[in-house]
């Protein structure tokens, strides 16, 4: 029994105690790694097939201004640092291209929004001008001339001046959208399904 004593008090038994106990706090180290790389990988995947499928909408869109967004936050910047090393060059750099044309896409998207509502708002302030002009003008009349005046006004008013659409921000976009590749169907997005480990790859 003493011989057991000294052995658990001697260097040799603390030592490997110690190999063991930091053997299993690196296989716990590398297990909690590779499951936060899966959820990196998982969370970029999900928002590319976001950004794809909502770019397919915005490339049939008649009306691009009315489409909703391509994107609202850029996980791929978040999470990048998690799979480079899982990527060779070209694989990193189409994933990089293809965020930064979905954000210059956004860019134009959101400006083109921009300049409808100021058209709608100037377009409804110059009305309600017309409108004052109108009642100033029939302030001794019937209500119901005011009303038929101000309805004939707007009928003729609103559908012929269509809101403002700005030519550059438009073309650029329609350039940008013929730029734009898939990721989901390329060797980069093979590279990020097998480490999510997608069930759909």
């Amino acid at each position: 029994m003493q011989k057991v004593y000294d052995f658990m008090d001697s260097n040799l038994f603390q030592t490997v105690v110690i190999l063991i106990v930091g053997f299993f706090v690196f296989v716990t180290y590398r297990i909690t790694k590779n499951d936060e790389k899966k959820s990196a990988a998982s969370i970029v995947l999900m928002e590319i097939r976001g950004i794809e499928a909502q770019v397919a909408k915005i490339k049939d869109a008649r009306d691009h201004y009315i489409t909703s967004p391509i994107l609202s936050t850029n996980e791929w910047n978040k999470y990048k640092h998690m799979l480079i090393n899982d990527m060779d060059y070209d694989e990193y750099n189409s994933i990089e291209v293809f965020y930064q044309l979905a954000e210059r896409i956004e860019r134009e998207r959101k400006l083109l929004r921009e300049q409808i509502e100021i058209t709608m708002k100037e377009k409804a302030r110059a009305f309600q001008a017309e409108a004052a002009n109108v009642a100033n003008q029939l302030w001794d009349k019937e209500k119901h001339e005011y009303d038929e005046k101000v309805r004939k006004m707007a009928g003729l008013f609103f559908p012929s001046t269509p809101e403002f659409v700005g030519r550059f921000p438009e073309d650029l976009m329609k350039k940008l959208l013929q730029e734009i590749n898939s990721i989901t169907t390329s060797t980069a997005g093979m590279k990020i399904k097998k480490i999510s480990k997608d069930s759909n790859k």
